[in-house]
């Protein structure tokens, strides 16, 4: 939710508006007078201001072009309109127009305010720091126009607001920029109206203004406020300047408000929209700002850290749960195996101990297993000498002795073959050596296969035939 205020010298109008998707609703709206806006303002935020004000200066200043910053040009201008200005403490507003790179120059528009009397409708406000954007009426009017009417293309238009006997024209070329800006009084005489004499102090600033600007085509005049209800005037002024006349309606984007109502609140509503390069904010005003800024930034940042810490203590913590339960269970379950589990006498212990060293030692290994590797060479033929020893090396040391006779040479020959076959299938590792003592002349088939015996001295031997 927003609050819109127009500052005056006695009475502000507010508007309290809340911000849907695509529009704005008004809440409330009110005159309300300036002692009493502070009170009425409480805890109702953020603000957006539009102060009336009569400037002091709105130049178009053309400066070298190595005065860029804003500190800069705020010198230059006050030495160079120091003496015509009633005050020296100034808010400074520039817009560079064009720069001339051959002369070295650059020229600006620039509006400058006198700082202490804007400083006295802020004061109006309760907390400057929830101030979102402050200007003037001709930048605040501009914006509310901008939103609700888009020229064609190559296009300048004017913009004309008047209330009671005031009167604000702007003249906006086909860039979207202000080249011209007026604010001025009407005061009604007896022969003609109000309105006939706003109407033609607007004709009078349309024919000075197309005179300087012969290159921007102005095809249209923007009305908004009470000129805008009176269609004798509109007619009028269309008759003399010979320009299309249209009015501003932002009801389109804006509940609320009941047929004109809303013309009463244009320069309100036109707070909501002024571009940042419009705003004027006094360096107290920035300063406070920024600290709110700097502290809501801490703020976040803090708890961010905060959650973050008590995330790591969150998981922490049930982490030592899960394993304080995942102890609870291992203790049960070992107080179980105590209760259950039979116990035996040191002496009884000592015994298995003993038997077990002799298992490990002795039935490490076992001439099943051996078998079971050289079964096809078993299956073959049976062998006739077979020793086997496990006592003393790593690996057990095996000899076994195949013999077989023949009556004729050539069966002995593919017996020996076949036989050397599966051999080789088997000894891929080569964990065995064979070798040979056939007895050709005899027809006696013999070979003897066996691992690699240890260098050192080995016990005897077990032998089985």
């Amino acid at each position: 939710r927003q609050m819109c205020i127009r500052d005056s010298s006695k009475y502000s109008n507010v508007l309290y508006l809340e911000q849907t998707k695509n529009s704005y609703k008004v809440i409330n709206n009110t005159s309300i007078e300036n002692e009493k806006l502070k009170e009425f303002l409480k805890d109702k935020s953020p603000y957006y201001i539009v102060v009336y004000l009569d400037e002091i200066l709105d130049e178009i200043i053309t400066t070298p072009s190595v005065i860029k910053t804003h500190n800069a040009l705020y010198g230059y201008v006050l030495k160079k309109f120091g003496s015509t200005l009633p005050t020296k403490d100034i808010l400074l507003n520039y817009q560079k127009i064009s720069q001339d790179s051959e002369n070295k120059t650059i020229t600006y528009k620039i509006d400058a305010i006198n700082q202490k009397e804007y400083l006295k409708y802020m004061q109006l406000i309760p907390s400057w720091e929830d101030i979102k954007s402050a200007t003037i009426e001709k930048f605040a009017f501009f914006a509310i126009v901008r939103q609700c009417f888009q020229p064609k293309k190559n296009e300048g238009y004017f913009a004309v607001y008047t209330y009671a006997n005031t009167l604000t024209a702007l003249a906006i070329d086909d860039n979207g920029k202000i080249v011209f800006d007026r604010l001025s009084n009407v005061y009604k005489d007896d022969t003609t109206s109000v309105n006939i004499n706003l109407t033609n102090e607007i004709s009078q600033t349309v024919s000075y203004v197309k005179q300087q600007y012969k290159n921007i085509n102005f095809n249209t005049i923007i009305l908004a406020g009470s000129l805008s209800l009176d269609d004798e005037a509109s007619q009028h002024l269309h008759f003399i300047t010979n320009i299309n006349i249209a009015v501003i309606y932002p009801n389109s984007f804006i509940e609320g408000f009941e047929a004109e109502e809303a013309q009463e609140h244009i320069m309100a509503l036109g707070s909501l929209f002024v571009e940042k390069r419009f705003v004027f904010l006094p360096n107290i005003v920035k300063n406070l700002k920024q600290y709110k800024l700097a502290q809501n930034s801490l703020l976040a940042v803090s708890v961010i850290f905060l959650i973050y810490f008590l995330s790591i203590c969150t998981n922490s913590f049930i982490n030592y749960f899960d394993e304080l339960d995942r102890y609870e269970n291992i203790k049960k379950r070992l107080l179980h195996l105590i209760k259950t589990t039979d116990t035996y006498t040191y002496d009884e212990l000592k015994k298995s101990y003993i038997h077990l060293k002799i298992a490990e030692k002795y039935l490490k290994n076992s001439p099943v297993d051996l078998f079971l590797e050289l079964k096809p060479l078993l299956e073959l033929q049976k062998p006739s000498v077979f020793s086997y020893d496990d006592s003393e090396a790593k690996e057990p040391i095996i000899s076994i002795t195949f013999e077989k006779k023949f009556e004729k040479l050539n069966d002995l020959y593919n017996f020996e073959k076949r036989f050397s076959d599966i051999f080789e299938e088997i000894n891929k590792n080569k964990r065995y050596t064979i070798t040979k003592k056939t007895d050709y002349t005899k027809l006696n088939f013999m070979v003897e296969i066996s691992t690699e015996k240890e260098t050192k001295l080995q016990q005897p031997a077990r032998r089985i035939e």
